[in-house]
């Protein structure tokens, strides 16, 4: 896909229509011959599987902001309240 036509996904929603939309551009390409075409589909699909599995600690509707440290919930030393 070019960059011109990446879409940045934000929730957990986002990522499981765009995976399943992959899935049935792969069934389609499949049916009328085009298998290569059918092939990046799948591949997309599996890429699009991976992200939402590495994003999973995120909640339904948290935004996912594409900074693998703020996903992750790491917060700078300086935000960081120490008790004492």
């Amino acid at each position: 896909m070019s960059a011109s036509r990446k879409v940045r996904l934000s929730s957990k929603q986002d990522f499981e229509y765009a995976i399943k939309w992959e899935h049935v551009r792969a069934d389609y390409f499949r049916s009328n011959g085009f298998r290569s075409r059918a092939d990046d589909c799948v591949k997309a699909a599996k890429e699009l599987e991976w992200r939402l599995a590495m994003s999973s600690t995120t909640a339904v509707d948290d935004v996912i902001t594409g900074d693998s440290l703020v996903d992750a919930g790491w917060v700078p030393e300086e935000h960081v309240v120490s008790e004492g």
